[in-house]
């Protein structure tokens, strides 16, 4: 009885933890390599890396977010979205990368995306930035990006890298779930102690 009780307590332990505390989904951007270097200034990055990521508020979006620049207002068709790279470039609420002119990181913009039961089927990402650019258009596995200081591992230059979307998984959930398992791990060690032993440990 009491292996019984230990497993279902351990077997709640991983469910609890396997469980995503919210329905926000994080799609990152993993690049894998650079098919295309324009003048031999890249280097492929150390794997994993994470070029962007596109947040959503849950597993079935779909939307598109523009903007032409100063002068402009962003168009949003879904506001529960957050665009960003790793260089820290931000696109989402309140303003929508829109920053006053003396903040300006990015220039203009034009993204969209299609996720249904969570997969995401389609990707469009155009980006002018102060440093760097993506696309036109960038998508489901990559495009044209071009930098001035090293993002993606293209170096005052333009390229073509190739990657793959996938969801990143929350540092709370993950650490949540590996601590989960290494107490069923400890529970089920005591557990299956033999009877002699727990006799022995009495005397």
């Amino acid at each position: 009885m009491p292996k019984l009780w230990i497993a279902l307590f351990g077997a709640l332990l991983v469910v609890t933890a396997a469980t995503p505390a919210t329905a926000t989904i994080i799609w990152g951007f993993y690049e894998t390599g650079i098919s295309f270097c324009n003048s031999g200034l890249c280097s492929p990055p150390s794997q994993p890396h994470l070029l962007m990521d596109l947040t959503l508020s849950s597993d079935t979006s779909t939307g598109s977010a523009e903007w032409g620049g100063l002068g402009g207002q962003p168009v949003v068709t879904n506001s529960d979205f957050t665009f960003t790279l790793s260089t820290g470039e931000r696109i989402g609420a309140p303003d929508y990368g829109a920053k006053p002119q003396g903040f300006l990181t990015i220039s203009s913009y034009n993204i969209s995306w299609s996720e249904a039961a969570g997969q995401l089927g389609a990707v469009g990402i155009t980006l002018n930035g102060e440093s760097e650019t993506v696309g036109g258009t960038f998508g489901l596995t990559g495009g044209p990006i071009a930098s001035d200081d090293g993002f993606g591992g293209c170096d005052n230059t333009q390229c073509v890298v190739t990657g793959y979307w996938a969801v990143v998984p929350e540092p709370g959930s993950a650490t949540l779930l590996l601590t989960a398992l290494v107490c069923l791990s400890l529970l089920w060690g005591v557990g299956s102690r033999p009877t002699s032993q727990f006799r022995r440990n009495r005397l």
